[in-house]
């Protein structure tokens, strides 16, 4: 292909593009086997392969790395996880949502600085999930508008702090125990999403046991074959990144139920 590239001439290019295509359809959970099929050109033929799947098991198998295949380090550390995504401290939820996103095979970060997300979960520049955690909010008061304006402003903290395209996907998500939302914040609330802290807790639940099962298996298995392996777990669970994002946007916050809230009730943890 890099001849084809260089001269113009189509000698061998067939060849090359059925080369890539079994390459793809037999490493599906390496990702730069998923991007040269991808390079090849026409697609038609070629093994539809989920780059952003392959990036995520690449990185969830360094995390089981560093957790180890034997040892009591994985328990205590999805205990801790555990520990923290039921938190009503929203510093010990942040840590939490930290360690659930890397879990997930996401790269998983909490910002400093004034007005920057609690979390933001990326995939490369491809996909950001950016956090806005309220777990110490009392579930019987509605969402605020200053609560929905700092949720959603974050797409312009990113905007602004991470490399971007014109495809990337960006969630805007607020985690909070309420279930309304103040009717005045709902012109505000764009395309934000929000989600229980519970739910948050049964993703923790859910990875950890996909990785439980991998990590019975690691001792004298392939990386290639540990990869594959974790590349069939996770889409037998429902838990790739696409799918765990259209999880957390199942509730859009503009279509939840409305409510007023209370003089002085801004509902905010900092």
């Amino acid at each position: 292909m890099a001849l084809h590239d260089a001269t113009g001439e189509n000698d061998f290019l067939e060849t090359a593009k059925d080369c890539l295509k079994r390459a793809s359809a037999c490493c599906v959970a390496i990702s730069c086997f998923a991007r040269l099929a991808r390079s090849a050109g026409s697609t038609a033929d070629l093994v539809e392969v989920d780059e952003i799947t392959a990036v995520a098991v690449e990185s969830i198998r360094d995390k089981l790395a560093e957790w180890g295949a034997v040892g009591s380090r994985f328990e205590r550390e999805v205990a801790q996880a555990l520990k923290d995504i039921q938190a009503t401290d929203h510093k010990q939820f942040h840590q939490g949502l930290k360690v659930l996103g890397e879990m997930l095979g996401f790269r998983s970060d909490i910002p400093n600085g004034n007005g920057a997300p609690d979390c933001i979960w990326a995939i490369g520049s491809d996909i950001y999930v950016v956090h806005e955690a309220k777990s110490n909010h009392t579930p019987d008061n509605p969402i605020s508008i200053d609560d929905v304006q700092q949720a959603q402003g974050h797409e312009n903290w990113l905007h602004a702090n991470r490399p971007w395209s014109g495809s990337t996907e960006i969630l805007c998500l607020i985690e909070s125990p309420r279930q309304t939302v103040d009717a005045d914040a709902v012109l505000h609330a764009k395309s934000l999403c929000h989600t229980p802290p519970e739910q948050m807790k049964t993703l923790v639940d859910e990875i950890a046991d996909v990785l439980r099962r991998v990590r019975a298996m690691l001792l004298g298995m392939s990386d290639e074959k540990v990869l594959e392996h974790l590349h069939r777990e996770i889409r037998a669970a429902k838990l790739t990144p696409r799918e765990v994002i259209k999880r957390l946007s199942n509730q859009v916050v503009s279509k939840m139920a409305t409510s007023k809230s209370s003089p002085g009730k801004k509902g905010t943890n900092r």
